[in-house]
């Protein structure tokens, strides 16, 4: 029973993590077992065999709720893009205020917001102004200055996945990796299913590459992050704020400049009032859930 319960946790958790405005921190904080998973993944690199069997059924979960999430996501963005945008702008929003009630705005120093006004404008820079690096495609055909961004963006997003209120998810649409990586595990999935396993074969060194960022950040830059949180937590709520801000204006950008053709397919009446619906939905999920459970 008690593995069951483990494994459903963690597909919670996986469901979580793809989400845009979403923290999969949140969601363990919420499940009441955050304390003991960060605990457990900060010994990884001591006793990695002690800790994979420690969260051997979380792990597993993980993996059956991100395929889920990804393929009901991406049909979800693919065919009802705004509505879906709306729910994730909704989720930032419910978001904001644990954000600031953490920060405690009216305490904010020179470093704090010379923290939120860098994460702001790097963010709406690779969003609006970056064509280039940002047009990163799944790939086995990557060059050093691509491989080196794939790394970075990964250990980036898995560190502030751990984050309670943070998004990883939004750190991968910032930097435009957001789409492809839903994109290549449904394709995996699917692939795996029919027996079919050139999906993988075909991405490899990008699978791994972004493998061992994922694992980078959660173990390695999550201790810095912690340990940040306990001496100086305003400098990273300061910047998860700058990302959010940021995540709302990614979120748009990419409905409206790379999915408009499917919101044309609906009404623009029935879009406006089904997105103000969804939006709703969102914000009013993060704060039923953050009523459930208190954030520090």
């Amino acid at each position: 029973m008690r593995r069951l319960k483990e494994l459903v946790q963690g597909i919670m958790f996986g469901c979580s993590c793809l989400i845009p405005g979403f923290s999969g921190g949140t969601m363990l904080v919420i499940l009441g077992i955050y304390e003991k998973v960060t605990y457990e993944l900060s010994k990884f690199l001591k006793n990695p065999f002690k800790v994979f069997k420690n969260l051997f059924y979380y792990f597993l979960g993980t993996i059956i709720g991100i395929v889920l999430s990804a393929i009901i996501v991406s049909h979800a963005l693919n065919n009802y893009p705004l509505i879906t945008g709306c729910f994730f702008v909704g989720l930032v929003i419910g978001t904001i205020p644990i954000i600031l009630k953490n920060l405690n705005i009216k305490h904010m120093n020179i470093i704090d917001i010379i923290f939120y006004l860098f994460f702001l404008i790097f963010g709406l820079y690779l969003t609006l102004f970056s064509n280039t690096i940002t047009d990163v495609k799944v790939t086995n055909d990557l060059d050093f200055k691509i491989g080196l961004y794939i790394l970075i963006t990964a250990i980036i997003a898995s560190a502030i996945m751990i984050i309670p209120a943070a998004s990883g998810m939004t750190i991968l649409l910032i930097m435009g990796l957001y789409d492809d990586i839903m994109h290549l595990i449904e394709t995996i999935f699917t692939g795996i299913i029919k027996l079919d396993f050139s999906p993988i074969s075909n991405n490899l060194l990008f699978i791994l590459i972004f493998g061992i960022g994922i694992i980078l950040g959660m173990v390695i830059i999550s201790k810095i992050i912690t340990f940040a949180l306990n001496k100086k937590p305003s400098i990273i709520w300061s910047s998860v704020l700058g990302l959010l801000v940021v995540s709302v204006v990614s979120i748009y950008n990419d409905v409206f400049t790379n999915r408009i053709d499917s919101i044309l397919k609906l009404n623009i009446t029935a879009n406006i009032i089904l997105s103000a619906i969804s939006m709703i939905i969102g914000t009013s999920l993060i704060y039923i859930m953050n009523k459930k459970k208190k954030f520090k």
